[in-house]
């Protein structure tokens, strides 16, 4: 069996498209694990944001607490000289301290009530931010070395039966 110049056009034909669905794959890999990087850098990026805010959060917290403690304290300290200056003793003072304490125990649960709902909030943020991650690299069509695989062999197959054909029946 000889070639002729259409079954020559054919093979070349042939070798054209496999390099071009070999480089069609390659790049659909690279678009793919490119997205997939870049979807994944993003979510550390979100992840350290909110932690350092965690963080910064954490510390003004802390900050605050101190600030009503040391305000506490002080009015405690005012109210106690106070009714010693007036020889007011007893319950009276004692129950103006259990009036300050408690005070400052409620304003200690707003705190930690409001530190709460915060730090559920950015939970909820990264969740967000996680399934946004998940999301853009599913968005992204990954390669199949399988199909393509497939489509080169049936390209392979046409291109045969082409030149079988033509060979057969003597129109070459």
């Amino acid at each position: 069996m000889s070639l002729n110049p259409l079954d020559l056009l054919d093979l070349g034909s042939l070798a054209l498209g496999i390099f071009s669905k070999g480089a069609e794959a390659k790049a659909k890999k690279a678009a793919y694990e490119a997205n997939k990087k870049s979807a994944i850098e993003d979510l550390h990026l979100t992840y350290a944001d909110l932690e350092a805010r965690k963080m910064e959060e954490g510390i003004a917290l802390a900050q605050q607490r101190d600030l009503a403690s040391r305000t506490s304290l002080s009015s405690l300290g005012i109210a106690q000289l106070s009714a010693a200056e007036s020889g007011v003793a007893g319950g009276s003072v004692t129950a103006i301290s259990n009036d300050v304490k408690r005070g400052q125990g409620e304003y200690n649960d707003s705190l930690t009530l409001q530190n709460e709902l915060m730090l559920s909030q950015m939970d909820r943020t990264l969740s967000g931010a996680e399934s946004q991650a998940r999301s853009r690299i599913a968005g992204v069509e990954k390669p199949n070395a399988w199909a393509t695989g497939l489509s080169m062999a049936g390209m392979a197959l046409d291109t045969t039966s082409s030149i079988g054909a033509r060979n057969k029946w003597g129109g070459g």
